[in-house]
């Protein structure tokens, strides 16, 4: 926005010569020479104002001992001046012409003011020089004249009367007016009919509306209407309004620079000048592709003028961009720019640059550009990768590239053409196949494997001898003897009709043979110890429990052990309650059965919901709850009392459904049917060697951050439950696949021998044990590794236990 334009141009003319004045100006003071713009002769003081109000010119006279005339009326208040008008102050006339927006006021000495005034001569004088006397004047009878004279000093009583009247009522109803003005005016009036009359600084004013005008020099004239009261106090209060400053603006470059004040727009470049309210104003310029400039500054207003001066800063840097190999084509931002090497010119702020080249992989990158800061970029390409398929015979065989897992076969990988690739293909029961390639940039090829089987010896000794032996479901001709096995997983299973089955699995290895000893157990000693125990069934259909008579047993681990904890103090234990305990994790297939809607959920691009895999993601309650619809659902007592805030054991102790104790856990998988305690899931010590649980392998690479060099169990994720061989005691996946909520509430091993201890009595975490697919350091793998937590976890399950009776 430009500055304001001039509207009036106003001249003064005198003896002395023409002085030019404009609205800017206004208001003028009239009178003596030492402080006035118009000035009348042998005058001192100010006689008055012509100010601007609403566009028009007007005359404020300034109460003084000299009489003000206006067009030969005198006045004592304001008035309108227009084209034509006279003003007679003391021996001056000043006359106004107007011509469009030019004022001109012409000052000349007063008509009378040189007039030689004589007296006219004596009666006797005149009467000598006619010779009439006074004597000789005849005496005339009253004529009609004298009688009209007569009536016209009536009229003019009454006329008197009725102003002296009309004063009088005046005066009885007149309010005083006052008018308080901030800064004090230069001059003021107030203004209506009937015209207030002025006394002692204030008014008298009849009740109505009136206009309250001032002026002040560098101040907007004020013109308001105020409305008198007769209830009230009439003060009226008013603050002059400053006028504008000007700023003059010089600001580099001239053209095309927005003008803010207070954040709002202004104008645009070329401006001379804007005109800016006074007070603290916040300034700023911007142009496309220079930094804003900002600059707090103090308007003085009044029409003073100001300069403000602003060099705006280039809001860009260049970029010098080179890549290996050259001439890689760049675009910035969606736009070609050429290829490399190449300079650009970037504004300030964040760019993406892409680069791409024929048999090479795009490269982007992100650059922050900061205004006047240049820089350089050197970007090395990388060849497009070889497309290489690998496929093996048989499929699904792990695949190994420079020691990392790669997938299962057939698999589609995508590898750098620039270093040597050492491919190694595993499968369980074949010997490891390994090749060497290198490719060229892009090159697609399929590489095929063709693994040979290989096969370790196991020793079968079964009591009774005429047990059948069934090999992964297909019956051998003898249940004792020397077998060549797959060296993969198998599950065996021996069967008689007046004895137990006995299944388990079993993993042949090729450097070594193995020894396998099946003792089944008679019916009738079994159904003994159920009668015994309970009445009720031992087991849900579908679900293997096993009874375990415990005894006296140590937890914990030593202090020198590797990767023992402070939580695993060295204590014994005894348990004298016989239990059973089923063989396998509960199933995502049987928790579903107690609600339908549960999902296991995933890990990475890997189900964990899988029916034979084990239920996971469920809170401690989830489980304790599932355990007493177990209870119910085969007419058992349920173990555990639910209620509103917490879940506790309903005592004395019942037979029902529940978790697992710690020390049970402990005590199946390190003590039970073995003369030592074992240390790890697997015979030795750690890292294992052959696949004997589901724990973080080479095939979970991308999914847990540290896995077990090189082993490999071909299952990133939970397997099925039952896959890997169970223990001593016929008891499957106490070492990996998932961890087990247990009964206990955590906390520290307490020194006190209390026979089947089932932890404190309330808190708010409870005890997990076992490891995970998840876990691969040594303190994990330890059966003595002891955790806890509260919330549902992706490696967290349990199994069923209840005392037997």
């Amino acid at each position: 926005m430009q500055g304001k334009n001039l509207t009036k141009y106003i001249t003064v003319t005198d003896s002395k010569g023409e002085k030019q004045y404009t609205d800017q100006n206004l208001p003028l003071r009239v009178g003596g020479p030492d402080s006035c713009e118009i000035t009348i002769p042998n005058y001192s003081g100010i006689a008055g104002h012509i100010g601007d109000a609403d566009g028009h010119l007007f005359f404020q006279p300034v109460e003084s001992v000299v009489s003000t005339f206006h067009n030969n009326r005198e006045i004592d208040s304001s008035v309108w001046l227009k084209s034509g008008d006279s003003l007679q102050i003391s021996s001056t006339n000043l006359q106004l012409t107007v011509t469009g927006d030019y004022y001109t006021f012409i000052l000349s000495p007063r008509a009378d003011s040189n007039i030689n005034l004589v007296p006219p001569p004596s009666e006797t004088t005149v009467s000598s020089q006619v010779g009439i006397t006074s004597e000789s004047l005849p005496v005339e009878p009253l004529t009609p004249v004298n009688k009209r004279a007569g009536r016209l000093l009536l009229v003019f009583s009454c006329a008197l009367l009725s102003i002296l009247l009309l004063c009088s009522l005046f005066i009885l109803f007149a309010r005083p007016v006052e008018l308080e003005f901030d800064p004090i005016p230069d001059s003021m009036t107030l203004l209506g009919f009937p015209p207030p009359l002025p006394y002692g600084g204030k008014y008298l004013s009849l009740p109505g509306s009136y206009t309250a005008s001032a002026s002040k020099k560098g101040y907007h004239p004020l013109r308001e209407t105020i409305e008198v009261d007769s209830n009230r106090e009439n003060l009226f209060s008013f603050n002059l309004k400053k006028l504008p400053g000007i700023l003059k603006l010089n600001i580099i470059p001239d053209e095309e620079v927005s003008i803010f004040v207070d954040d709002l727009q202004v104008g645009v470049t070329p401006l001379e000048s804007i005109e800016v309210e006074s007070g603290s104003r916040l300034l700023r310029f911007e142009k496309s592709r220079y930094l804003p400039f900002t600059e707090e500054i103090e308007i003085g207003g009044m029409g003073q003028v100001q300069i403000i001066e602003a060099e705006l800063q280039p809001a860009w840097s260049y970029l010098t961009l080179e890549s290996d190999p050259k001439g890689a084509q760049v675009s910035m931002d969606g736009q070609e720019h050429g290829a490399t090497p190449l300079k650009l010119e970037l504004l300030q702020g964040s760019h993406t640059i892409v680069l791409t080249k024929q048999d090479y992989l795009n490269e982007e990158i992100e650059i922050e550009s900061i205004a006047g800061q240049d820089s350089t970029a050197a970007v090395q390409l990388t060849p497009s990768p070889a497309d290489i398929q690998v496929t093996s015979n048989p499929a699904g065989a792990s695949v190994m590239v420079n020691d990392k897992y790669a997938g299962s076969t057939p698999v589609q990988l995508k590898l750098s053409p620039t270093v040597t690739q050492h491919f190694t293909v595993k499968a369980a029961g074949y010997s490891d196949s390994r090749q060497t390639h290198s490719f060229t940039a892009g090159e697609k090829r399929t590489l095929d494997f063709n693994l040979k089987p290989e096969y370790g010896t196991v020793f079968f000794q079964v009591n009774p001898p005429v047990a059948t032996l069934y090999i992964d479901g297909k019956k051998q001709a003898n249940a004792n003897g020397r077998k060549q096995l797959p060296t993969k997983p198998h599950k065996i299973e021996v069967r008689h009709p007046s004895y137990a089955s006995h299944t388990a699995t079993i993993h042949p290895k090729k450097a070594f043979s193995q020894q396998v000893t099946v003792n089944l157990q008679p019916l009738g000693t079994i159904q003994a110890a159920q009668s015994a125990n309970t009445s009720k069934p031992v087991g849900h259909p579908g679900k293997k429990m096993i009874l375990i008579s415990p005894e006296r047993f140590t937890m914990g681990a030593p202090r020198r052990e590797p990767g023992r904890r402070a939580n695993e103090q060295v204590r014994e234990v005894m348990l004298d309650k016989d239990f059973y305990a089923s063989a396998n994790l509960v199933t995502n297939k049987e928790f579903r059965k107690f609600r339908p809607a549960h999902s296991s959920g995933a890990a990475g691009k890997y189900t964990l919901d899988g029916d034979d895999q084990p239920v996971v993601n469920v809170t401690w309650e989830d489980g304790a709850r599932y355990l007493n619809w177990l209870s119910e659902k085969e007419g058992l007592t349920p173990f555990y009392r639910i209620g509103e805030d917490n879940i506790v054991p309903v005592t004395p102790y019942n037979n029902g459904y529940r978790f697992i104790t710690e020390a049970e856990w402990a005590y199946i998988a390190r003590k039970a049917n073995r003369n030592t305690s074992d240390r790890f899931p697997w015979p030795g010590n750690y890292p294992p060697r052959q696949p004997y649980g589901n724990f973080s392998d080479v095939s979970a690479g991308n999914i847990t951050s540290f896995s077990i060099p090189g082993y490999n169990d071909n299952y990133p994720v939970s397997s099925p439950v039952g896959y890997f061989p169970a223990n001593a005691a016929g008891f499957y996946d106490l070492g990996g696949n998932v961890a087990e909520w247990c009964h206990d509430f955590y906390a520290a091993y307490n020194s006190a021998n209390l026979p089947n201890p089932l932890g404190p009595q309330n808190g708010n975490l409870h005890v997990i044990r076992g490891s995970s697919w998840r876990d691969s350091s040594i303190a994990e793998l330890r059966f003595s590794y002891r955790r806890y937590h509260n919330k549902p976890r992706d490696f967290v399950g349990f199994r069923i236990a209840r005392y037997a009776k």
